[in-house]
């Protein structure tokens, strides 16, 4: 009697830890067909002259870590498909378990005990991410074997994207690239170059001293996002009023430009302001004078000053609007007004036109921090305004 009790118990146990056992013979069948972390993007292949270096703090928790940083690499679809396939597999689970002889248990209590068993697992779960998500933990970093090698990442995010952890700073983008090792990275952030701005007057003066940041911005081309690399002066003229679309007309246009557009520029001085000029020019050398160019004009203007006056306050017909006031500057070149908003702490969202604004306008209601992004309520955002002439847009006014 007791040797039949014994090998039920030990046919229970197996049965019991036959899920594990699979998985483990699954993770040992399949490393022979691993794939090399770093490849060649050319042929695929292993790139020996780069490998990760992987503290011993990693190697400890690498089960659990390794699975964190899957998880944090994943869009939000592949999410919904973890969690798809983790529904499936427990309900699997649990339908092989009930079609076992039942417990001595009412059903009653069977089903309130599966409810929590189920409540449970989700907890956990969440608990899971959780702790992916805040946890502080090692990373691995790569490393190269010549000395001549860089390693650059050319897409990455701060707290200025709006899909970006509100405490990830320039500081730590940078600092998080230092442990990644990689010897330089591109700030990216959709719509804006706020981050860029802070980074680049902390770059170290030499290089190789610490990990330098690179101008960029992701913007949408054609609906399909894209990242703009290198200063903003190559893009600027290409993109629309809210900074969100680049015109591949426009950059089809600049590839054509005629050469003379890089010729020697001249500023003419001792002008006044919101008088329209016309101006020639032709080149002179030792035989004479050549022919004019064309007649072009120009009005010089002011850029404007700091809006004073600044106000922005939930507006009282209807709670997702803010309703934003200013003091009449009383100046008749401002073309058109600019508004821009944040959520605190996040970053400035861009700039965006008033429509129908003018020298006048002063005051305007918004429901939006941009176009895809309303206002909510119990959120507390920041806003500030400027004036545009047609020397520019002038300073932005306090938030």
């Amino acid at each position: 009697m007791s040797a039949r009790a014994g090998g039920d118990g030990l046919r229970d146990a197996l049965a019991r830890s036959g899920g594990p056992l699979a998985v483990a013979c699954l993770v040992v069948l399949s490393a022979p067909f691993a794939v090399v972390p770093l490849r060649d993007a050319v042929t695929l292949g292993p790139y020996p002259e780069a490998s990760l270096h992987q503290p011993f703090g990693y190697l400890l928790g690498a089960p659990v870590f390794g699975v964190w940083d899957t998880l944090s690499l994943l869009a939000v679809s592949q999410h919904y498909a973890v969690l798809a396939t983790l529904v499936l597999v427990y309900a699997a689970w649990r339908i092989v378990a009930w079609r076992r002889p039942p417990p001595p248990q009412p059903l009653p209590l069977r089903l309130a005990l599966e409810l929590l068993r189920a409540f449970g697992a989700l907890a956990a779960l969440l608990a899971f991410y959780a702790a992916a998500a805040l946890l502080p933990r090692p990373m691995t970093g790569i490393r190269l074997a010549p000395a001549d090698l860089l390693a650059v990442d050319f897409h990455s995010h701060t707290n200025h994207s709006h899909d970006g952890w509100a405490l990830f700073t320039v500081a730590r983008h940078r600092a998080w690239h230092e442990a990644g090792g990689f010897d330089a990275a591109y700030i990216t952030d959709h719509y804006t170059w706020a981050a860029v701005d802070e980074a680049l007057p902390a770059n170290p003066a030499r290089a190789g001293d610490r990990t330098v940041l690179l101008s960029g911005m992701e913007v949408r081309l054609r609906n399909r996002h894209t990242n703009l690399l290198g200063d903003r002066s190559r893009y600027v003229f290409a993109l629309d009023s809210t900074g969100h679309h680049l015109s591949p007309d426009a950059i089809a246009a600049a590839q054509v430009r005629p050469v003379s557009l890089l010729a020697p520029s001249h500023t003419v001085t001792g002008l006044t302001n919101a008088t329209s000029y016309n101006y020639k020019v032709r080149a002179v050398n030792a035989k004479g004078s050549g022919a004019a160019s064309s007649q072009v004009s120009a009005t010089p203007a002011d850029v404007p000053a700091a809006p004073t006056g600044f106000t922005a306050v939930g507006s009282t017909s209807n709670a997702k609007n803010v309703v934003l006031s200013w003091t009449d500057p009383n100046n008749s070149a401002i073309t058109s007004w600019q508004f821009r908003g944040r959520s605190v702490p996040n970053g400035w969202r861009p700039w965006q036109d008033i429509s129908g604004s003018g020298a006048t306008t002063v005051t305007h209601t918004t429901s939006v921090l941009q176009t895809d992004m309303s206002i909510v309520n119990r959120q507390l955002y920041e806003f500030q305004v400027r004036a545009v002439t047609a020397g520019g847009a002038g300073n932005p006014s306090a938030a």
